[in-house]
């Protein structure tokens, strides 16, 4: 679960924060010093795929 949640879920969040704040965050991806920051990253995925999932149920 924590491999899927890291790895999986930090490329969806990293692409809307890269969208959202026009490419200022997050500045490189998978930096060791800033774990925090990767996790963060990792959570906004979440809640991204969770919206697109919602807006298809929504849909269908």
């Amino acid at each position: 679960m924590y491999v899927l949640f890291q790895f999986v879920l930090y490329w969806p969040g990293w692409l809307v924060l890269k969208i959202v704040t026009l490419g200022r965050y997050p500045a490189s991806p998978l930096r060791r010093e800033a774990w925090y920051e990767f996790e963060l990253v990792a959570v906004v995925g979440m809640l991204a795929v969770a919206g697109i999932v919602m807006a298809i149920a929504a849909l269908a």
